[in-house]
């Protein structure tokens, strides 16, 4: 028997989280979030498919080409949907097999998802802030006049 899934707190408020971040993301981010949920979607909650780790590695390749497009306000935004995402998986029972929300679904799924979705995100988010710090650390160097090189 499908029960009817009661949306917990936290899971109200992500949704509502990412409808009021929505607008004011650019459109990088917002493939960022599309892709992130497709991707936990397939890996977590859509059990007629058998989704290969080859085509999760090139979603997160495609996910990944769209940083350079994140703006500062972006890395905001996300930062907050992620740990959004992370605060709702807390909210589920990781361990709840016995609930049946759907075909091959139970709340360990969908605890599985926000926690996946979360860590896409944040991992795409964190990419994105260490690239900038690394430019301007480089740009920052002085430059290496070769004919003092020590070898």
């Amino acid at each position: 028997m499908t029960t009817k899934h009661q949306k917990t707190l936290q899971e109200r408020t992500f949704d509502q989280l990412v409808d009021q971040e929505w607008e004011s993301l650019s459109e990088a981010a917002r493939t960022v979030i599309e892709q992130a949920l497709e991707i936990a979607s397939k890996w977590y909650l859509i059990h007629n498919i058998s989704y290969m780790s080859e085509w999760y590695e090139d979603d997160m390749k495609a996910m990944r080409r769209t940083v350079a497009g994140l703006t500062e306000h972006d890395c905001k935004g996300l930062t907050h949907i992620w740990r959004s995402a992370l605060a709702t998986a807390a909210s589920i029972d990781p361990y709840d097999y016995e609930t049946h929300l759907g075909y091959g679904v139970y709340p360990a799924d969908l605890y599985g998802y926000y926690k996946e979705f979360s860590r896409m995100v944040e991992d795409i988010e964190w990419e994105k802030r260490y690239a900038e710090v690394r430019k301007k650390e480089l740009a920052e160097q002085e430059p290496i006049d070769v004919e003092d090189a020590p070898f």
